[in-house]
């Protein structure tokens, strides 16, 4: 049996995961993200630590929970409107995963 059979003799056709958080610690990262719109608003900037635990369901969850934190929770409806799909995402994923590639399983987190 090689590594990539199971104990049932099944073959491993694919393994899926995204970038962040599974293969690259980005948290410093995107805490700078958050603390540069923070003070483009005018507002408070936060801790790394604050950020980790905001991290969780998307981009937008992110951006809404760190809003409320800094009490601008009613403006988050002016600020969440540009999050959106390109236009070629399944066409180029597609390219990468080849014939057979199920576009359902390119979900987005916003």
């Amino acid at each position: 049996m090689n590594a990539l059979q199971s104990s049932n003799s099944f073959l491993i056709d694919a393994v899926i995961f995204d970038l962040d958080g599974t293969l690259v610690d980005s948290v410093g990262d995107i805490a700078n993200a958050v603390n540069f719109a923070l003070q483009q608003l005018g507002l408070s900037t936060v801790s790394q630590e604050h950020v980790r635990g905001w991290i969780g369901a998307g981009l937008p969850m992110l951006c809404q929970r760190a809003a409320k934190h800094s009490g601008i929770a009613d403006r988050w409806a002016d600020i969440e409107q540009h999050a959106q799909r390109f236009d070629n995402i399944s066409h180029n994923l597609a390219r990468i995963g080849g014939d057979g590639f199920d576009d359902k399983s390119t979900r987005f987190k916003f």
